[in-house]
């Protein structure tokens, strides 16, 4: 499915900078709008990465 590994990515990491959310419930939340985002384990954890650093 085109635009939902990396898009979704993205629109989490947006959620943890803009509406400060863990990343965790960020992926969840995209997850929820967008079924099937966020493909792989590499894109979690850039998600997760990315939250903690904030």
């Amino acid at each position: 499915m085109l635009g939902h590994g990396r898009t979704g990515t993205l629109l989490a990491c947006y959620l943890c900078k803009e509406q400060h959310l863990a990343g965790g419930d960020a992926i969840r939340e995209i997850r929820r709008l967008r079924p099937g985002s966020i493909e792989t384990s590499e894109q979690e954890q850039a998600v997760l990465r990315f939250c903690q650093h904030l």
